[in-house]
């Protein structure tokens, strides 16, 4: 555990510690493909997120970018540099969104892991138990679906993002249980959840 670890609110001031956190974080991680695939991975927080970034003695270690709505804070990113990992950073920075989150009335903290894609890599299970000790648990498969088809109102969604939103399996269910066929946008994630 680190004696000095503070948390900060991101601001343009730290868009360099930004940067190297989550490149050189992601780079040594299970999503180090994904710097090839998607160019815009490490695109600066966009003015609906909120990024926060973890310091040790001044020197950025971690950082954690989420989108909050009223019931829910949604994890987009949450990236410890490889020589700081197993060393409490992750657990200080979900902390600080529990912290957040208990001060607004949020009951829910979500994270979500691609389903499907890294299944055989032993670095799933790993970062699955990571969410585990930091007290998330699995809460089933969600997935980005369109809205088109859908009625209004019809679904509990945890994100919306243009025409399309997040649904979870029990949602997924529920649709075809009523006859209704998502059209699938992105590919499905692992919900997990930490309860406030």
């Amino acid at each position: 555990m680190y004696a000095l670890i503070t948390v900060r609110e991101y601001t343009n001031d730290d868009q360099q510690a930004y940067l190297v956190v989550l490149i050189v974080g992601y780079y040594q991680s299970l999503f180090k493909d994904w710097f090839f695939k998607y160019p815009t991975f490490t695109d600066l927080p966009k003015s609906s997120e909120s990024c926060l970034i973890a310091y040790e003695n001044e020197i950025p270690v971690g950082l954690v970018k989420f989108r909050e709505s009223k019931d829910l804070i949604d994890i987009n990113e949450i990236v410890v540099l490889p020589e700081h990992r197993r060393k409490g950073v992750a657990s200080v920075l979900i902390k600080e969104l529990e912290r957040r989150a208990k001060e607004k009335g949020i009951s829910e903290i979500m994270s979500t892991v691609p389903y499907g894609v890294f299944e055989g890599d032993p670095r799933l299970q790993e970062l699955l138990q990571s969410y585990e000790h930091l007290g998330f648990h699995l809460n089933g498969i969600g997935a980005w679906i369109s809205s088109s088809n859908i009625p209004s109102g019809l679904l509990e969604t945890g994100d919306q993002r243009d025409d399309m939103i997040y649904v979870s399996e029990k949602e997924l269910q529920k649709l075809r249980e009523m006859g209704i066929t998502p059209k699938f946008g992105k590919a499905r994630n692992y919900d997990l959840i930490k309860q406030i």
